[in-house]
């Protein structure tokens, strides 16, 4: 009897330990699972608010031109220190390029990137590597660019424009914003 009964407790631990090792499993995988979700809606909700404060920014700018001030854009971005620059580009029927018709920056947070310590060329550099292409940013609605240089140590960069047509005019406009994607990327830390 007593090998009978240690068969039946041999098998008893070893179904107990498959059990025990799938339920772990499952609870690992349902936690990253959950991780994956939580930081992914992060991201959009993050990436939304950013896009609806440029068109924000941008529509108030094309209704109020003339009483446009240079704080506004400020106040709009004020939450956080995500945005780096913020600018509109019109082009009526008759341009070639589009025109650069207003500009912003706040490049403070790039000095630990910026070469020699020059933050404004260093963004002024990254915004001429990408041209804005109006016909495809009217087409798609938003259009979100990755400005990161592949060096290592890099600024973690994105440009964000987005298309802004009033009502009556004859032309079309976009508005741009370089962003940094630091802030975002620290709730991803120790994962």
């Amino acid at each position: 009897w007593s090998g009978l009964l240690f068969a039946v407790v041999a098998v008893y631990l070893f179904l107990a330990s498959r059990i025990l090792y799938e339920d772990k499993r499952t609870l690992i995988y349902q936690y990253n699972a959950t991780n994956v979700r939580t930081l992914g809606a992060e991201t959009e909700s993050t990436l939304k608010r950013m896009i609806d404060q440029v068109r924000l920014a941008a529509t108030f700018h094309l209704g109020h031109k003339d009483t446009f001030k240079e704080s506004f854009p400020e106040m709009i971005f004020a939450q956080g220190k995500e945005f780096l620059q913020f600018s509109i580009y019109e082009k009526n029927t008759l341009d070639v390029q589009p025109r650069l018709i207003y500009t912003a920056q706040w490049p403070s947070e790039l000095k630990l990137y910026a070469p020699n310590g020059d933050e404004t060329a260093y963004l002024t550099r990254l915004r001429a590597s990408v041209a804005v292409d109006f016909a495809g940013i009217h087409e798609a609605g938003t259009w979100i660019h990755n400005l990161t240089e592949a060096t290592p140590g890099s600024a973690p960069l994105l440009m964000i424009a987005v298309p802004i047509v009033g009502q009556g005019q004859a032309y079309a406009a976009v508005a741009t914003a370089i962003v940094t994607l630091a802030p975002l990327l620290s709730s991803y830390e120790g994962l």
